[in-house]
């Protein structure tokens, strides 16, 4: 299966994950990417449903391995995966003392370094 069909198949039918607290913390429910997670697959980064009642029943599974992180469909290891690590600006607040965890989630690899969408918003904010 090439790539990007495999993106579609996990942004349609979720992602199980056997060890919950694999990647960075997501979380359920609110506006944005929620139930999802970042997860890259062949240097292309996405979010993927993870806490839905679809991703539940998905075929698609990771699995840790000595190796790292492996993305199986059913019983089979079909490809390496990994999981974009927190970005460094949700240690932060705004001025208002809002956590910047709770404004957005980085939808990409590129939204983890030292700037993000939340470093903008507050910008904005304190004018």
């Amino acid at each position: 299966m090439d790539k990007q069909h495999l993106i579609t198949e996990l942004q349609s039918h979720g992602l199980r994950l056997v060890e919950p607290e694999i990647g960075a913390a997501g979380r359920k429910g609110g506006a944005g990417p929620s139930d999802h997670k970042a997860v890259t697959l062949d240097g292309t980064t996405v979010m993927v449903p993870i806490f839905t009642g679809t991703a539940d029943r998905s075929p698609y599974s990771v699995r840790l391995n000595a190796d790292g992180s492996v993305l199986h469909w059913q019983e089979e290891a079909i490809a390496p995966i990994s999981f974009p690590q927190q970005p460094q600006f949700y240690s932060l607040t705004t001025a208002d003392g809002v956590p910047y965890w709770k404004i957005a989630l980085p939808a990409r690899s590129g939204c983890s370094g030292n700037y993000g969408f939340a470093d903008l918003y507050a910008l904005q904010r304190r004018g």
